[in-house]
């Protein structure tokens, strides 16, 4: 009896340790891996100008759409105030249409005529000299028509112009409001008010604090699983914030995979929530980490080669 199940039992035995084996994860380490901001904007002068008021500090937190720096804006609003009159101007002479209208009677009135002189010179009363002449202006009041058209169309694109003049005008003027472009700290001003801009000089450098990401270059394990197969994989991340303190532990996944892969391993990143304590953030850039990636399941069997 025991020697019929010895084999049946030693087979199961195998057979469930291989399973096991299939479904233990494999770990790939990123040990050198350190935190970086995902989005560190340096804000520049859009416009030259004088920063007339700067409503931040260094340490400041913003929120989207806050004003952080105001231009000098007078002659921005003149030069709006100018295109706005040009444009009303140009719109009451685009939609003034008497001088086709006053063109339209006078070629009545020459047609007129000249049916009454043709009429003349049936009975004799006239010369066909006259007529001619009379002919001629029937036909220039109809040609002053096409003119008083022509001009109407002229004045109606001026004032599509003279639009167009109004919102370049309102883009100076937006130009000179310096908003925050998302939530975020400002981590250094680098002019201060009443200062002069020239367009393009860096004003301050914003970066956002609530998520971040944590680069490493995945090394230890990639003998056992290949590079694409870390993408989307679960990661454990420990970020160190002191010598003296326990790491931050956080839970994440990759969430890219650099297609180049280096003789020392291969670039990978995942994104991280930020924590907040006492008001201050935790995670800030240049932290040391170490990410720990998680390759589980069964490997994908590999293809022959066909002859």
């Amino acid at each position: 009896m025991n020697r019929t199940f010895a084999p049946l039992a030693i087979c199961c035995l195998v057979a469930f340790s291989a399973e096991s084996q299939a479904q233990t994860p494999t770990i790939v380490y990123a040990n050198n891996s350190a935190v970086k901001y995902e989005r560190n904007v340096d804000i520049s002068a859009p416009a030259s100008g004088l920063i007339s008021e700067l409503t931040i500090e260094e340490g400041n937190h913003v929120v989207k759409g806050d004003v952080m720096v105001n231009l000098d804006q007078r002659i921005a609003k003149a030069e709006y105030e100018v295109a706005i009159q040009e444009s009303i101007a140009a719109k009451k002479q685009a939609d003034d249409n008497s001088n086709i209208l006053y063109a339209n009677k006078v070629s009545e009135v020459a047609n007129a005529e000249y049916e009454n002189y043709l009429e003349l010179l049936r009975k004799a009363a006239t010369t066909a000299a006259e007529l001619r002449r009379k002919k001629l202006e029937a036909e220039k009041s109809k040609l002053s028509i096409r003119v008083a058209e022509l001009e109407q169309a002229k004045n109606i694109a001026s004032a599509l112009v003279t639009n167009e003049k109004v919102k370049a005008a309102e883009v100076q003027l937006a130009l000179r409001k310096i908003t925050a472009p998302f939530d975020g700290e400002v981590a250094h001003v680098f002019l201060k008010q009443d200062a002069w801009a020239k367009e393009g000089d860096k004003i301050l450098t914003l970066v956002a604090m609530e998520e971040l990401r944590v680069e490493g270059n995945a090394a230890e394990g990639l003998e056992v699983v290949a590079p694409h197969e870390l993408l989307g994989a679960p990661v454990t991340i420990e970020v160190i914030v002191a010598k003296d303190k326990p790491p931050v532990i956080i839970e994440s996944t990759i969430g890219f995979v650099n297609p180049v892969q280096q003789i020392t391993g291969v670039k990978v990143w995942a994104k991280v929530k930020n924590q907040m304590v006492n008001g201050q953030w935790i995670l800030r850039e240049g932290m040391s980490a170490t990410m720990k990636i998680k390759v589980g399941g069964a490997k994908a069997a590999i293809p022959a080669a066909s002859n």
